[in-house]
């Protein structure tokens, strides 16, 4: 963190940030007013902030996965040192301190760890734990990881992109489009266009980091998170893993723990990918 803070402090220069937040409906007035806060406080404390709306409702000719990559365009168009994800129906109480722990991470993509806004309300974190002959995100076996580290930050493969910041060098040496839907070849396979682009970034060599301090929520009903005393995620987490065992019959061949939350992808193909001689597109 020492050496983040000089690099932030040298010329008094701090990065820039492409603020990308998705909406699917009509903006909620407390999110709206959560965002327009971020993008002012931020700018306050000296970082230049570029913020848009993307739609990304089916009916306008929109899909998430061109809206995602509809941003990541524009922030290398900027030269923003950053991409920032913040899906419409995602809230928290400081949206602006949020983002800065994620800035302040220094890792090449950092997240927060979200729930699904229904039951069983599933966290958003992924690991890959087995390989297919393609090696790409269409054939990879992975699972929701159950468990994880509540005090420090810690490794995932995938993640969803509903609070994201991304490094502006993750998107210049991945080959577009970064996000998109991948045929799904296993039954172990639970992909979105986000996951997606995390399995390629990992098969590029950059890490994906979670802050298990941000206390992200997903709106539903209510605000859906990891603390809800209510229905939330850890009122089912006993019946979830009871679940996975018997939804994923490969965990048992594999020896999977429900605790490693340490994971990193697949070495040995990425060290494939050094001996290609720098091939970068080996997804389909």
């Amino acid at each position: 963190m020492a050496k983040l803070r000089k690099i932030l402090t040298l010329n008094n220069k701090k990065p820039s940030i492409t603020l990308a937040r998705l909406v699917a409906r009509t903006p909620m007035w407390e999110n709206q007013i959560k965002f327009q806060h971020a993008f002012f406080n931020l700018n306050q404390r000296g970082y230049t902030v570029y913020p848009d709306d993307l739609d990304c409702l089916y009916w306008w000719g929109n899909t998430v996965a061109a809206s995602r990559n509809k941003a990541a365009r524009v922030a290398l168009d900027r030269n923003s040192d950053y991409l920032m994800f913040i899906d419409d129906d995602m809230t928290c109480n400081e949206m602006t301190d949020e983002i800065v722990k994620l800035i302040d991470m220094n890792v090449d993509i950092a997240s927060a760890v979200a729930t699904t806004k229904g039951t069983p309300y599933w966290p958003n974190i992924v690991k890959v734990f087995k390989l297919g002959e393609t090696k790409t995100a269409c054939d990879a076996h992975v699972r929701k990881i159950l468990d994880w580290p509540t005090d420090k930050p810690f490794q995932v493969d995938l993640v969803g992109c509903a609070f994201m910041l991304i490094k502006r060098k993750v998107l210049e040496a991945m080959t577009p489009p970064w996000f998109y839907m991948p045929p799904l070849y296993t039954e172990e396979n639970i992909m979105g266009e986000d996951n997606t682009f995390c399995y390629n970034a990992k098969m590029h060599g950059f890490e994906v980091w979670i802050d298990p301090s941000i206390d992200m929520r997903h709106i539903g009903s209510w605000g859906y998170g990891l603390n809800e005393k209510s229905k939330c995620f850890a009122d089912y987490k006993h019946q979830l893993v009871e679940d996975a065992k018997v939804q994923f019959k490969e965990y048992d061949k594999f020896n999977i723990e429900n605790n490693d939350s340490t994971h990193n992808l697949v070495p040995e193909v990425q060290e494939e990918m050094k001996k290609a001689n720098g091939i970068t597109r080996i997804y389909v």
